[in-house]
């Protein structure tokens, strides 16, 4: 009896020794994944950022070579509004780009009252917005004001609405009312825009595959499980 049960708490410091070394194992491995996949979604974060870097580059150099040309098609709004107050913003738009044969220039309008509102524009989801949240543009077209001159903003925007690179150009057409022009290369956002989104957008980054699973990991927030798809 006495040889059973020292047997028997021989078996039980066996299995707690083995279920300790497991559980050492199971944390180091642990402990091991978890630094390397932080690593993974680093190096993906990092990588992601220098392609937005790179293609916001490759935007700017194509808006440098064109900003004359901008400043003189401002310079013809402004000068078309003024002699025909009648004329509307969608027709100024449509001579312009028979004016000028913009086939890779997108151009859009705004008149802009004294409060910074836009309330006329060739962009509908832009009617309405205020102006004055934006820093540059404020400080242009107070500019404008005062000495009358046409401004082009020292940096191209993202929209926030339709996601476009933009250049705007800022001036005063009448007492009380602004004019923007903000100009899109058509054929540069088309040919960068689907890349740039879909590092820009990615919210999932595969991390390990198998026969069965791929595994994904999201990268805005540290999820206690990997999700399956």
């Amino acid at each position: 009896m006495h040889i059973r049960n020292t047997i028997y708490k021989l078996q039980i410091l066996f299995s707690l020794i083995i279920l300790g070394i497991f559980s050492l194992f199971y944390t180091t491995y642990k402990n091991s994944y978890e630094t390397d996949l932080d690593t993974y979604i680093q190096k993906e974060i990092e990588f992601n950022k220098n392609r937005i870097i790179d293609s916001l580059k490759i935007v700017s150099t194509k808006y440098e070579d064109k900003r004359n040309s901008f400043l003189n098609i401002h310079n013809y709004s402004l000068k078309s509004l003024k002699e025909s107050p009648s004329l509307t913003l969608k027709e100024l738009k449509k001579d312009i780009q028979s004016r000028y044969n913009l086939s890779d220039i997108e151009i859009e309008l705004y008149l802009i009252d004294k409060n910074y509102i836009i309330y006329e524009t060739t962009f509908p989801k832009d009617l309405g917005f205020d102006l004055s949240v934006i820093t540059e543009a404020k400080d242009f077209l107070d500019k404008t004001k005062i000495d009358e001159k046409i401004y082009l903003a020292d940096n191209i925007s993202e929209d926030a609405i339709d996601g476009k690179y933009k250049l705007y150009s800022y001036s005063k057409l009448k007492n009380e009312t602004y004019l923007e022009l903000g100009f899109i290369d058509t054929k540069l956002f088309n040919s960068i825009s689907n890349d740039l989104n879909i590092h820009k957008n990615l919210s999932l980054y595969r991390v390990n595959t198998n026969d069965k699973y791929q595994y994904y990991y999201k990268m805005e927030k540290r999820d206690k499980n990997i999700s399956k798809t």
